[in-house]
């Protein structure tokens, strides 16, 4: 039987899961709601380079709408740019982890609700081990 793209993709990609938690930490405290980051970001943070290439793209703005236009870091729209989307990084490492975050309402929030889950996770697995 064949198998579909998904599983190859999730078998063959790097996971979170396997990531020291300081790095993990380090990680979720960067990634905002908002931020296409360079993946220098992260790298600069731990995380292993390989990694972050797998969530590094290149992402379109459309100037049509504010709310999906890229801006550089002068204010100035950009049709395009190579980076790393917080939210979506973030939502990858909860999956990774097995952690269930809380749905919220806006990008912010939705990041700062993973964020807390992935502190949450790695507290209680400290005092499982302690």
């Amino acid at each position: 039987m064949a198998k579909r793209f998904s599983e190859y993709r999730r078998r063959d990609r790097l996971s979170w899961a396997n990531v020291d938690s300081e790095i993990v930490l380090a990680v979720a405290g960067v990634c905002d709601g908002h931020t296409i980051f360079k993946p220098e970001a992260f790298i600069e943070t731990g995380a292993p380079p390989a990694l972050i290439a797998q969530h590094t793209k290149c992402y379109e703005s459309n100037p049509s709408d504010p709310k999906e236009t890229i801006f550089d870091e002068d204010g100035d729209p950009m049709n395009q740019c190579l980076g790393v989307y917080g939210l979506q990084m973030i939502q990858v490492m909860c999956s990774d982890l097995g952690v269930d975050y809380e749905a919220k309402m806006g990008r912010g929030f939705q990041a700062a609700a993973c964020r807390a889950a992935i502190i949450k996770h790695f507290a209680a697995k400290e005092v499982s081990n302690g």
